[in-house]
């Protein structure tokens, strides 16, 4: 009877424990996949728009919407846990970083339009690279909206 006590203690601290580094991981993990892989997904959409058939859809929806909405979820969705944690994180220093936020959007926004122009007219980077810096401005756009937002109501 004492072993399954035991057992069952040990068995217990070790799935708590688990979920502790599980969480643990969470964080870094999201910050890598929305810095890395989202930029890509972004690209992908947006080069599939320049080359999308007409005649190729899936139960009627093209293509490209869905990547591009698959982006927008998944940015949001990252952007909110990495968000949240920066704001635990940062709780004491929150009033300081309000107007410096401000600064990164408007130093993203004019990066975004940087990157359409480099698309569109200027051509000095390729669209593939153009469009993955462009996405990495527009998920860091969202981020700070999402940041600017917990730290206004935390």
């Amino acid at each position: 009877m004492e072993s399954i006590i035991i057992f069952s203690v040990i068995f217990f601290a070790f799935a708590f424990s688990l979920t502790k580094h599980i969480s643990a991981i969470m964080y870094p993990l999201s910050a890598i996949l929305f810095y890395v892989y989202l930029p890509i997904l972004y690209a992908s959409s947006r080069i599939n728009i320049l080359h999308h058939k007409k005649e190729k859809e899936v139960f009627h929806i093209k293509f490209y919407p869905m990547e591009l909405g698959l982006w927008l979820a998944s940015t949001c969705f990252l952007a909110f846990v990495i968000s949240h944690l920066l704001a635990d994180l940062l709780f004491h220093h929150l009033e300081h970083l309000y107007h410096f936020t401000y600064f990164l959007i408007i130093l993203g926004l004019g990066g975004i339009v940087y990157c359409e122009l480099d698309v569109n007219k200027l051509h000095i980077s390729s669209k593939k690279t153009a469009f993955e810096l462009q996405g990495k401005f527009l998920s860091f756009e969202i981020f700070f909206i999402i940041f600017i937002f917990f730290a206004m109501n935390h």
